[in-house]
């Protein structure tokens, strides 16, 4: 057993030594895939509709990251991680990051949830979603011509609220669902041999579902669900592609409204519809909003069940061994949250290899989910772990590209840290694929979250590597003073201070064994190790003092013996 960089999302995770200082449980947070929900516009094509504040994605994944405020990041960035899976001794050190700017962050976010509460339990009234007196007006007068109009005449009133409900840019949705449209439109769908009427009606439903929560639940509340349903199973590939766009705006909206859908069956018809033998039939405009909706099947905080999501496994494969991009983006997002909780199904499945294959995408929508579901499996037993070691070569190439983003640098450390974690056996792999020079680099030169992921992966191994694979770290340029460096410049993180004294108290340890500590504290003196160390000996943290107090008492006794 040896220190782990647990991934927070997973539901098992590798065990921790006693010794060790306890993990990290904020997994590094990924690019954010699509929105959770697209409007589509009048020429049919598709823009993002999202609720989120808005704030500087990387600024504030960074500010919240230190509180472990998770499910902002989960609501708005789609990152899925748990909050409540923090160890007491990160929960503690987290005490002494606390800063002015992200609690003001943290109040900001949280006066957001709250309100999006609100509205998802119906203790915000429909009006107060600001209706514009004049438009409502007018889509009124809409309403009472096509109600009662003939189905032909209501065609081209219902195309006429579909291009209102098309704009780009604040479309009139609470005004169409205060005039009451969306019962009549509900009906429209059951018009079979008016497949124009049916689709028109679909595509406003479908514009309204991608407003927010209190708009999404109105157009469930009519009873559109089934009938979506219903659409998927005709023979027209228009109305099929309407309806899948449909129900993926709904499933993005809240775990709750998702969950609806799966215990509707909803997943189950579209397994179907994406069946290998009927797969070749569907159009890619199809094809692709069909992969998203997948995906939004499987992201979420509470987690989805497994039985009720397992279908997604099959579609995905067949994505995944097709040419389009975007599907193949989509099915790896799906296979990135599916993996958080399920990734043994996913490598019973036989899925990694693809995966892994799709890890050298020069695509970042393809890469990143793919490094994502490697990293998930990392962190697992010991057969995930191995499933993975293929991945290596690739993950060494992501890091050296030289236009990698911060959050895949990150990503990337994060992962070999908890294959680091492994067995000795796992350990070997990723010294053999000489990535951990490369990560070295980042430990020394990089912004500080991608920094502690890689003070992790050189931790890991001192904690559970043989001698000599400790002492090929000790040897590979700037590790020892690297990790004094941590010292340094990660003052106030007391998690990260015992992560970088463990290392060095092995380093310092085997050295002494192999009579070669000379080397060691000349390193360390280079960067100011010595005294760093003497420093910590007064810590007010029980654990740091003794780490320090611990490698003193070794270069004590080398040096009386001298």
């Amino acid at each position: 057993n040896t220190l782990l960089h647990v991934c927070s999302s997973m539901s098992e995770s590798k065990p921790l030594t006693a010794a060790a200082p306890t993990a990290s449980t904020t997994e590094p947070s990924s690019p954010a895939k699509e929105p959770l929900k697209k409007v589509k516009d009048e020429e049919g094509k598709e823009h993002a509709r999202r609720s989120a504040p808005q704030f500087d994605e990387e600024d504030v994944i960074d500010s919240l990251e230190e509180l472990s405020v998770s499910r902002f990041a989960e609501r708005y960035k789609h990152r899925n991680r748990n909050a409540e899976r923090l160890t007491g001794s990160r929960a503690r050190a987290l005490e002494h990051d606390r800063h002015d700017q992200r609690l003001a962050l943290c109040e900001r976010w949280r006066k957001q949830i709250d309100e999006e509460k609100a509205v998802e339990k119906g203790e915000v009234p429909a009006g107060k979603m600001g209706s514009d007196p004049s438009q409502l007006e007018a889509i009124l007068a809409l309403f009472n011509e096509a109600k009662h109009a003939e189905p032909m005449a209501a065609l081209e009133v219902v195309i006429k609220v579909r291009k209102l409900l098309s704009k780009v840019n604040q479309p009139p949705i609470q005004e169409v669902i205060e005039a009451g449209f969306l019962p009549l439109l509900t009906t429209f769908l059951d018009l079979s041999d008016i497949p124009t009427l049916q689709f028109e009606a679909a595509w406003c439903l479908t514009n309204v579902a991608s407003g927010d929560s209190h708009q999404t639940a109105a157009v469930v509340a009519v009873g559109a669900v089934p009938k979506f349903l219903n659409l998927m199973r005709l023979d027209r590939a228009d109305l099929q592609e309407q309806a899948i766009w449909a129900l993926g705006n709904i499933a993005g909206d809240s775990p709750r409204l998702r969950d609806d859908l799966l215990r509707q069956g909803a997943l189950i018809s579209l397994a179907e519809l994406l069946h290998p033998e009927r797969l070749a039939r569907h159009p890619l405009s199809l094809l692709r909003q069909a992969s998203w909706t997948l995906s939004n099947f499987t992201r979420g905080s509470p987690r989805p069940d497994r039985a009720a999501t397992i279908q997604v496994l099959q579609p995905a494969r067949l994505f995944l061994e097709g040419q389009d991009s975007e599907c193949i983006s989509n099915a790896m997002w799906c296979l990135a949250y599916f993996s958080e909780h399920y990734a043994q199904d996913v490598l019973d499945a036989g899925l990694f290899p693809l995966i892994i294959r799709h890890l050298e995408s020069d695509d970042d929508q393809i890469a990143n989910p793919a490094l994502r579901a490697i990293g998930n499996a990392a962190s697992g037993e010991e057969e995930l772990t191995n499933a993975v070691l293929p991945a290596l070569p690739a993950l060494v190439k992501l890091l050296d590209r030289p236009n990698a983003k911060k959050t895949t640098r990150k990503e990337i450390c994060w992962a070999v840290s908890n294959i680091t974690a492994g067995t000795r056996e796992q350990i070997q792999a990723v010294l053999d694929c000489n990535i951990l020079p490369s990560i070295i680099r980042r430990l020394r030169r990089d912004e500080e979250n991608v920094r502690k992921e890689a003070a992790w992966c050189v931790a890991n191994v001192t904690a559970g590597g043989s001698l000599e694979q400790i002492m090929t770290m000790v040897q590979l340029e700037g590790c020892v003073e690297g990790i004094v460096e941590v010292l340094a410049d990660f003052d106030k993180n007391i998690n990260l201070q015992n992560v970088a004294l463990t290392a060095l108290e092995a380093f310092v340890k085997r050295a002494q064994e192999c009579d070669r500590l000379d080397s060691v504290l000349e390193r360390m003196c280079e960067t100011r190790g010595y005294d760093q160390i003497a420093e910590l000996v007064g810590s007010d943290n029980a654990e740091v003092a003794e780490h320090a107090q611990n490698i003193l008492s070794i270069i004590g006794v080398e040096e009386d013996d001298e």
